[in-house]
């Protein structure tokens, strides 16, 4: 028997399958393509080993030995939220890759688009990265033994069709909230429906129905219902598909909408089967009379309930904190918008380990003429000399400057190329232009130092003359650096390129104390000049043509393995925190969706027990704030506690999370600003529903003069 309850359950069965298909298959593709049978992150070594063309050929060769396919996932530079590259290295298994070069990747997720690329446009590729592979367990550890006799380390590895790629089904776990609300909601809906028939059940049992009888009699109904619902869904379902992604990867879909559907319906019967056996050990009077139910129904609708606030809140909260994430990591994406072409140069250091130093400032043995680091620094002092080449040196040495009564500043090396990315001026407004000796250093500080400016100059001598080799500590056979000083504003925050994440080296500088040297300067030893492009504080302005002057000389090549891409891992920090900051936006809506069932379940459950007083009640000339006032009022310190609570806990725990007091006064303002209308929202949406659910349901006992209104 479904009264409406079960209907509702089934229903919402079916739906919410369909719902969570799309989001699973959604935020899965938002990883990886759907095929290959592994996910591998290759990172870097910290010293290379050999050029890139050569490690990549070396994976050609073992996928095409063992009969593989193997392809890297590369972010688009211009558009990293909706473009990724699939460059095909190996197309031997049979799987995957060939369908791909043949016809293309059509994604499942409308929002990214998927271009593949042949062998032929792999072999520069840096190989460190996102690979998708077919095989084994076995194929999997060669491929991880290949890459690792080059230094490279597989960081993590998933087999995508198995549990352990759960995590990109619920997007990270950021759906996981969502489809627990949604379980609850089924198994809450099925108990109260069952309760709701237990006169109907009693009756059975008078009439000498068996446990087992009644529960297939129910199975059989449901499975019928469930049929007919996925039947009238099917067709505005796939009509809908078809409108967003054209119908790619439908099978993918089918058979992840119909796991989540069978799992859904065992555990629909399931709870309807312990409900079921539940109302049958009961007294036969009670279950006639319907007591048992009434209680079992508002106490299952008060637990969904009050879990369904808590959820949306809490989930209300993750939608800031991942707003304040996408809003940082577009702060610093938008400064690489406009460096799309810097190129991280990659250096074979090691060649000179015996005869060179590997960290900046550090004095090291004499260098031969000939030696790895002085060709590497001649190259990219010839770079420099051209503008082909930035550079960005934060705190040099770990040094800053200090003033009396006053923190630490900032110091910060640049050339003409950095202070024009940043268009750096000065307190008349002119740009501030880099010296043209080599010995000399233009100081640019910040309008508040002024009067210390004799000492900011004092130490900024000592700085460079440790840098370039002048101080007695790295040989005394620099040249002695010559400063001047300009005047900058405050209150300015510049971006400093770095490649590293925040805890390495600080994305953004405030009010630094610039020392801009020439493009032909003399005040960075050979040493450092390396050491600093290891640790990339030097970057190439041009990625193509720095790498086509390294191809064009052999010996080059041999020093420096690859130049990549400096904005790819700002890019790809962006595109996740897009990912997550929508995953959180769909899941908040679907738990506000979830609040307004249980609020409309609350009503009915409410009313249903008390009918007879209601009826009495409302032809007794009651109003309804007199009636249901006291509920109400109730229901809102409810919400409003949960809530509140929610919010506390993510301010604690987000400002846990962060060490910067600037970006804990933003952070905090961000709460102040919106965890207020989130609640508010909440609270508004929930009370409006639960009033009118009241409301409707008085009016149609009153109507009907019957307590059913389930």
């Amino acid at each position: 028997m479904l009264n409406r309850s079960l209907r509702l359950a089934h229903t919402a069965l079916a739906l919410f399958a369909a719902l969570l298909g799309f989001l699973f298959l959604h935020s899965f593709e938002s990883y990886m393509p759907v095929g290959p049978a592994w996910y591998v992150d290759v990172v870097r070594p910290a010293q290379d080993k050999a050029p890139f063309s050569e490690i990549n050929a070396r994976i050609e060769a073992y996928a095409r030995t063992r009969r593989l396919d193997v392809a890297k996932l590369v972010p688009d530079r211009k558009d990293p939220k909706g473009v990724e590259h699939l460059y095909v290295l190996a197309a031997s298994g049979g799987s995957f890759a060939q369908s791909w070069m043949e016809r293309g990747y059509g994604a499942f997720n409308a929002e990214i688009s998927y271009k593949v690329h042949p062998r032929s446009e792999a072999s520069a590729l840096e190989p460190a990265g996102t690979y998708l592979l077919s095989g084994s367990r076995e194929d999997l550890r060669g491929f991880r033994e290949t890459l690792a006799g080059y230094g490279y380390n597989v960081d993590s590895y998933t087999e995508t069709m198995t549990l352990r790629s759960l995590p990109w089904l619920f997007g990270g776990y950021a759906l996981f909230g969502t489809a627990a609300v949604i379980t609850l909601l089924i198994v809450a809906l099925t108990g109260v429906g069952v309760a709701m028939n237990a006169r109907a059940y009693g009756v059975q049992r008078l009439q000498g129905m068996t446990l087992r009888q009644a529960w297939a009699l129910d199975a059989r109904a449901s499975l019928t219902f469930l049929s007919k619902a996925v039947g009238v869904l099917a067709v505005p379902l796939l009509a809908a598909l078809y409108l967003y992604n054209s119908l790619h990867q439908l099978t993918a879909f089918l058979l992840l909408f119909a796991a989540l559907g069978a799992l859904g319906v065992l555990l629909t019967l399931c709870v309807h089967g312990v409900s079921l056996w539940i109302l049958w050990h009961s007294s036969i009077l009670d279950a006639i009379k319907g007591s048992g139910a009434s209680r079992w129904t508002t106490a299952s609708a008060y637990m969904v309930r009050g879990t369904a606030i808590l959820v949306a809140a809490i989930l209300g909260g993750i939608v800031v904190n991942d707003a304040l994430t996408r809003t940082k990591a577009q702060d610093i994406g938008g400064q690489w918008e406009t460096a799309r072409d810097l190129g991280e140069i990659r250096l074979n250091v090691g060649l000179d380990s015996d005869d060179s130093s590997g960290s900046a400032g550090s004095a090291g043995p004499t260098r031969r003429a000939d030696s790895p680091d002085e060709r590497i620094a001649a190259w990219e002092r010839s770079l420099n000399r051209r503008g082909l080449l930035m550079v960005s040196i934060v705190n040099p040495g770990q040094e800053q400057f200090s003033v009396p009564a006053g923190a630490p500043i900032d110091s910060l090396y640049a050339n003409q190329s950095y202070l024009d990315r940043q268009r750096v001026k000065d307190v008349a407004g002119r740009p501030v232009t880099a010296p043209t000796g080599s010995d000399e250093a233009v100081v640019a500080i910040p309008q508040r130092y002024r009067p210390h400016t004799a000492q900011i100059l004092k130490q900024a001598v000592e700085m460079l003359r440790f840098t370039g080799g002048a101080s007695q500590s790295r040989g005394g056979n620099g040249p002695e650096p010559r400063v001047r000083a300009v005047y900058t504003p405050d209150e300015r925050r510049l971006f400093t390129y770095r490649v590293l994440d925040a805890s390495a080296s600080p994305a953004f500088l405030d009010d630094p104390v610039i020392v801009a040297l020439s493009n032909d300067t003399a005040l960075i030893t050979t040493s450092d000049y390396v050491a600093y492009t290891t640790q990339r504080h030097i970057l190439a302005t041009d990625h193509r043509k720095a790498s086509a002057e390294v191809r064009a000389d052999p010996q080059l090549s041999r020093d420096v393995f690859g130049i990549n891409s400096a904005a790819y891992e700002p890019f790809r920090n962006l595109a996740e925190a897009s990912r997550n900051f929508v995953t959180s936006i769909v899941n908040c809506a679907i738990a506000l969706v979830v609040l307004l069932i249980t609020t409309v379940g609350f009503a009915v459950a409410h009313t249903r027990r008390n009918g007879q007083l209601i009826f009495a009640s409302r032809i007794s000339g009651w109003t309804y704030w007199n009636m249901f006032g006291k509920l109400l009022i109730l229901d809102c310190w409810l919400t409003v506690a949960v809530v509140s609570l929610s919010a506390w806990l993510q301010a604690v725990m987000f400002n846990g999370q962060i060490a910067s007091e600037n970006a804990r006064a933003e952070l905090q303002s961000v709460l102040v600003r919106t965890i207020p209308p989130i609640s508010a929202s909440v609270l508004a949406v929930a009370l409006a529903i639960m009033a009118a659910g009241l409301i409707r349901c008085s009016r149609r006992i009153v109507t009907a003069r019957s307590i059913d209104v389930g």
